[in-house]
């Protein structure tokens, strides 16, 4: 007895004995025909399997089986990887996606301008102090409120215009300008240009013979005062063209010359110097006004005046002119010969307010000249 031989081989069909078939054994027998296709599928599957059975232990065996899947175990993606995009306040261990991620950074930055929308900016805007809020509230602690403040300390202020009358701070400074009071003094002693720094002072001049020269008016802020006393001769001289006006209507002076004893207070007013007090304004104020001239007069405090004159070779009668006329009463003192040991005698008579007429007795071959001098107010 034999076996059928087996091909492992997939037949496309199993044959079907007909009724009219014989009965033929052999290798190639009809009556073994269906036995021997059925055992050529069985050895090809049979062959199916084992191969499968190979590759299924070499895919165990190995020890990454899968490399196209990532291990469950810190898994390195690659590509594009995507995941479902948690809800926006979700605080799990879902994956956040890019959008999930932009949703959240969006919200944080809400709309801040460029200069402080990255950590970074944010960071260096907060000067990288990781202690940032205390050092902000030892910093306020120092502040005073605006509320009644309580000052510590020597607080200061700027120091309000000469004049101001507000609610402005008033400093120690406008308060002894106020008061009258000067902030310091300087002493010269050689020729020199005073400053800007100097405004407020009193000037003292120890050695004479120089010259003081005010500050440029253009430094200066209008209402600055310079007191400048001599205890010798000295001159005080504009800088420039800053003209020192005297009060005496429009007058207006270069220099002003100090004695010895002489004072002068001087205001800046934004145009020009004034003479605003001190010895060396008297010549110019109304009390002292003088008319320095030939016939000319010096009026003194309060309004009586001095007058002199003089008359060349005048006739008996003549009328004289007073350079003012006294407002109250005047009184001729003495009309006299400018020639000495002349014979000629003047007098004077009809004083009025306004002038006298001239007594004259004796006669004298030349031409003498009269002098005199009147008094009143």
């Amino acid at each position: 007895m034999s076996n059928l031989a087996e091909t492992a081989a997939w037949e496309a069909g199993i044959y079907c004995i007909e009724t009219t078939d014989p009965v033929e054994g052999g290798a190639d027998g009809i009556s073994n025909r269906q036995a021997k296709q059925l055992a050529s599928r069985t050895t090809y599957l049979k062959a199916q399997v084992e191969s499968a059975q190979g590759a299924i232990g070499t895919h165990a065996a190995a020890s990454d089986p899968h490399p196209q899947y990532a291990p469950k175990d810190s898994p390195t993606f690659t590509g594009n990887p995507k995941a479902p995009t948690p809800a926006t306040n979700d605080n799990s261990t879902s994956l956040a996606t890019t959008a999930h991620v932009k949703a959240r950074i969006d919200a944080l930055v809400n709309g801040a301008g460029p200069a402080f929308d990255t950590l970074q900016e944010l960071a260096a805007a907060l000067g990288n102090d990781a202690n940032f809020a205390a050092t902000v509230a030892a910093a306020l602690a120092l502040k005073a409120p605006l509320a009644s403040p309580a000052l510590t300390g020597n607080p200061t202020a700027p120091t309000p215009a000469q004049f101001d009358n507000d609610t402005s701070l008033a400093t120690s400074e406008f308060v002894q300008r106020a008061l009258g009071n000067f902030r310091g003094t300087v002493v010269l002693n050689a020729a020199t240009a005073l400053t800007a720094a100097d405004a407020g002072k009193v000037i003292s001049v120890n050695i004479g013979g120089f010259a003081i020269t005010l500050p440029a008016g253009a430094t200066l802020t209008p209402g600055a005062c310079f007191l400048i006393l001599a205890t010798a001769a000295c001159t005080v001289q504009r800088a420039g063209t800053d003209a020192i006006y005297t009060g005496a209507g429009s007058s207006t002076v270069t220099t002003v010359s100090l004695g010895i004893g002489d004072s002068v207070f001087l205001v800046w007013n934004g145009g020009s110097w004034v003479l605003q007090g001190g010895s060396a304004q008297l010549p110019f104020a109304g009390v002292f006004r003088a008319l320095l001239a030939p016939n000319g007069n010096q009026q003194f405090p309060p309004g009586s005046y001095l007058q002199w004159g003089s008359v060349s070779n005048p006739a008996a009668g003549q009328s004289v002119t007073f350079p003012s006329a006294f407002i109250g009463v005047a009184r001729v003192v003495v009309g006299t010969n400018a020639n000495i040991g002349d014979s000629v005698n003047y007098k004077t008579a009809g004083v009025t307010l306004a002038g006298f007429t001239i007594d004259k007795t004796g006669s004298s071959a030349g031409s003498p000249s009269m002098f005199w001098i009147a008094a009143g107010y």
